[in-house]
């Protein structure tokens, strides 16, 4: 393979850039990685995709689990819902049905659900952070 440089702004060779071969050996590329999201409503196929690139050495983060997770077990996530969807609430467990139907009856607070702030979960469930 031939060597060649590229210029710079003034025609002057940048050393180095643009080498195509390096004593007979291609120079180590740099991979960035490809994120790919799926999104989509109910039934839209979003779980299929996750099954089809399973086994692939593909990472794979499924937002409902984490979501769902989060309601089961995250203390200040579950008084958010508990203070905007009291009957939701039982027993500091999150009812998902109840949850549901109060969506259901009343779709313009789905915003309020939506805006439940989980940031900072993931501190809090590192290992040595105490517990909320």
């Amino acid at each position: 393979m031939a060597n060649y440089e590229q210029s710079d702004a003034e025609g002057e060779p940048r050393s180095g850039w643009g080498q195509r071969s390096v004593g007979g050996k291609e120079p180590p590329s740099i991979k960035k990685p490809i994120v790919i999201g799926v999104t989509g409503g109910m039934a839209s196929g979003k779980s299929t995709v996750a099954r089809m690139i399973a086994g692939r050495s593909i990472l794979h983060i499924d937002a409902d689990k984490l979501v769902h997770q989060l309601m089961r077990s995250d203390r200040e996530v579950i008084a958010q819902i508990a203070a905007a969807f009291p009957d939701a609430v039982v027993q500091q467990k999150i009812n998902r049905s109840a949850l549901a139907k109060a969506i259901a009856v009343h779709p313009d607070r789905l915003q309020i659900l939506e805006s439940i702030d989980p940031r900072g979960a993931a501190d809090r469930s590192a290992p040595g952070s105490p517990a909320r």
